[in-house]
């Protein structure tokens, strides 16, 4: 029985792979670094401001160094 399920499961088209993360639009990101340049303090209030969460704010800062 296990066979014929083995089978059946070669037969389907293969899983579908992820794309990932959604990235936000390069005018958002270029938005964030004009509020950070303008004396923003934190990368999380710039941010909150454009509407990205804080993780890809930290993301956009490590990538710059």
């Amino acid at each position: 029985m296990a066979r014929c399920q083995q089978q059946a499961d070669r037969a389907l088209r293969p899983a579908m792979r992820s794309p990932g993360r959604p990235m936000p639009a390069r005018q958002v990101e270029r938005a964030f670094w004009r509020l950070i340049a303008q004396g923003k303090r934190t990368e999380e209030e710039a941010a909150l401001e454009i509407g990205v969460s804080t993780p890809v704010a930290v993301r956009w800062f490590r990538h710059a160094e």
